[in-house]
Parts: C-alpha cells; sequence; structure tokens
C-alpha cells in the first residue's frame, strides 16, 4: 500500500502573505491542525495549530486583549512558518510514511510529485491503513499462530484453512516477546464454518495457536 492510496488529496493550504489571524481562523473553521504553505502549487513551508499559539503571547500576561488582537493580524505566517519541511511522495509505502511520523514525532506528512503539493497524509490515515491491512474490518474470525521462519509457512496454513471448507481472509506477519526472544507470528483472519475444528488442525499440523487477547 502506497501513501497515494490513503492521502487526502488536494489539502486545504494557505499562502504565506496571510496574516496569522486568518490562518488560525481556516484552521478552526475547517477541524484540521496544519495548514501547508505554497506558492502556486509550490509547496515552501507548513504552520501547525502549535505553531500558531506559540505566535502569541500569553493571555496571563500583562498586555491587553486588543494588543493580543493586533499582534495576530500583524504576523504574517510567513514569519512562523517552518521551510523545512518534511515530505513523502505519492509512491512512499505507508509503512515508511508510519516511520517518518514516529521518528520525527509529527502528526502529518505534506505529499509532494517533484515541489508540487498533492496531498496530505497524518496519523489517523496511517491507522486506517493498518486497519485495513490487518482486516479488522472485514468478517471473519481472527487466529494468531507462532510460525517457523519458512517462506511455505504461510501457504502451508492456508492449505489447512481450505482443507476444512475455511478461505484466509487477510494475513500479516509479525513479531511478539516472548520468554525474552522474539518469535515469529502470524496473524490471519479467516472465513470457516467450524473454528474449533479449525484451530485443533491448525495444531495437528504443528502450529502453535495462541489464546485470544481477552
Amino acid at each position: 500500500m502506497r501513501v497515494r492510496d490513503k492521502m487526502t488529496p488536494h489539502p486545504i493550504t494557505v499562502t504565506k502573505e496571510k496574516s496569522v489571524r486568518q490562518a488560525w481562523r481556516l484552521i478552526r473553521e475547517k477541524g484540521i491542525r496544519r495548514l501547508p504553505v505554497v506558492e502556486g502549487k509550490k509547496l515552501i513551508g507548513i504552520v501547525t495549530d502549535r505553531d500558531l499559539r506559540l505566535a502569541l503571547p500569553s493571555p496571563l500576561q500583562v498586555e491587553a486583549i486588543e494588543e493580543l488582537l493586533q499582534r495576530f493580524d500583524r504576523l504574517k505566517v510567513q514569519d512562523i512558518m517552518r521551510k523545512d519541511v518534511i515530505v513523502v511522495s505519492p509512491e512512499t509505502p505507508v509503512e515508511d510514511a508510519a516511520w517518518i511520523l514516529i521518528s520525527r514525532k509529527i502528526g502529518g506528512l505534506p505529499v509532494v510529485s517533484g515541489e508540487e503539493l498533492v496531498g496530505i497524509i497524518t496519523e489517523t490515515d496511517l491507522l486506517e491503513a493498518l486497519v485495513e491491512v490487518l482486516g479488522i474490518w472485514a468478517t471473519g474470525s481472527r487466529v494468531e499462530l507462532v510460525v517457523e521462519e519458512r517462506p511455505e509457512a504461510y501457504n502451508e496454513v492456508s492449505r489447512v484453512v481450505q482443507e476444512r471448507g475455511g478461505k484466509v481472509l487477510d494475513a500479516v506477519a509479525a513479531r511478539v516477546a516472548d520468554q525474552g526472544r522474539e518469535r515469529p507470528v502470524l496473524i490471519v483472519r479467516v472465513k470457516t464454518p467450524e473454528l474449533e475444528e479449525l484451530i485443533r488442525a491448525l495444531e495437528e499440523a504443528g502450529c502453535l495457536v495462541l489464546p485470544p487477547a481477552l
């Protein structure tokens, strides 16, 4: 799955000449947390709701409300925007985009093709991608198995499921910590007429079926 599959195309943007007040109003009205800053279609910066809040003096200071409002109008987006924007392309794998968000501790990434802004992808979009990959929205039963790290492990599990009249809907390989070491786990969502019978068949085939999480 690529960024292009989960990004929001044609995101709401702002120009550098707009006032901080205008940018703040846009963020509030549209219910968003970040605004890419563009010149034409070229991405030149980004401003977040946090940047806008930090641009204002604390209301606990002596300044009057009128001074706050005047400063809000006087400051321009270009005065507070971040120019060193971290971006991804539409072809970036979603797992790479997720790693960037985690490692950089940010909540969203502009998506650019060349220098042109074509979309934005957020932590919510990537969580939806994870849910989709795991098949959580799909019907069926979830089964977790400890398997050997062999290329044919999935094929063997799939064969057992099919022999019992079932079908593998989704499958994801992962690693879990167990007694101080990591073990390979295959998480499958299956459609089966008889789950308990399928679990017995998998165990007879040498798979360790993990108990469901409570």
